[in-house]
Formats: C-alpha cells, structure tokens, sequence
C-alpha cells in the first residue's frame, strides 16, 4: 500500500490506485465570482428602484398634476357663478340667493350689533313624577332624583 492510504486509515476500502484531486480550490476565483454576483445584485437592485421611481413620478403627473378636464373645469366655473351671484331662489316667497361674501358680511354685522340669528328661549323640563319612573326591584336609593336639564328648543319658521 501507498503512504497515502496509510495515513488515512478510514480509506481502506477505496480501492488502490483510485486518484484523488488533493490541490486546494481557486479561491481568488471564487472571490471573484462572489464579488461579480453581488455587484450585479446591486445594480439589478437600483435598476428596478430607479424604474420604479421614474414611472412612478410620471403616473402621479398624469393624475395630480395635469390640467384638469374640460368637464371640471365646466363644473367648476358653475359652482363659482353660484357661489358668487345674485338670484331668485323662490320668487313668489322672496327668497333669494347672495353671493358668499356678501352673506358673510351680513352674518358679522348682525352679530356686531347683538342680533341674534335664531332666537330662542329655553324651554325647562319638569322632573318625573314618582308615578312614571319605573320601580327596579331589589333597588333602594336614598338620595333624590336630580331635576333634568333644560331643553333648548328651535321655534317654527314663518314665512
């Protein structure tokens, strides 16, 4: 037997004269090879980021940022118009419409000069008698039942 299996005692039942590639693996290849996948992994990495970015910016151009539609553009001029004009609501119970500002200013003079908008007067509630408050079975309760809160109420409308 060769120096070779004697050493290895474990590799007595390889058959003699079987060869074995004993040279150490190339490792600066392998370096090499590993830097070259990682670089591609990074550039492969920002390409797809960078495309990602681009379209992304562009479809948010297209929706936010574009000039608005024939139609908004429509649709807003009218509710401007409405927003900003004189008109009969009702003419036969004289209502009308006023432009924004001008009800604004309406609105602080009347509140300057004390008026009130809608005045109303607050309405008490009377407490509940004994006879419609429910009894609870097995319930004692010494302290009394506190008055209830005053109701504002709206007054009806006239025309």
């Amino acid at each position: 037997m060769s120096k070779q299996f004697d050493k290895h005692e474990h590799l007595k039942h390889i058959p003699p004269g079987t060869r074995f590639d004993d040279t150490e693996p190339r490792s600066g290849l392998i370096l090499i090879g590993a830097i070259i996948t990682i670089v591609s992994i990074i550039v492969t990495i920002g390409g797809v980021y960078s495309y990602y970015s681009w379209y992304r910016e562009k479809v948010l151009f297209e929706r936010q940022l574009s000039p608005n539609s024939v139609e908004l553009s429509t649709i807003r001029s009218q509710e401007d118009q409405l927003l900003n004009s004189y008109a009969f609501v009702e003419k036969s119970k004289d209502i009308v419409r006023l432009p924004v500002t001008r009800a604004i200013d309406l609105v602080v003079a009347e509140s300057a000069e004390g008026k009130e908008k809608y005045p109303v007067a607050a309405k008490v509630i009377p407490p509940p008698k004994a006879d419609d408050v429910p009894a609870v079975q097995g319930a004692v309760s010494s302290t009394p039942v506190p008055a209830a809160m005053p109701v504002v109420t709206k007054p009806k409308e006239t025309h």
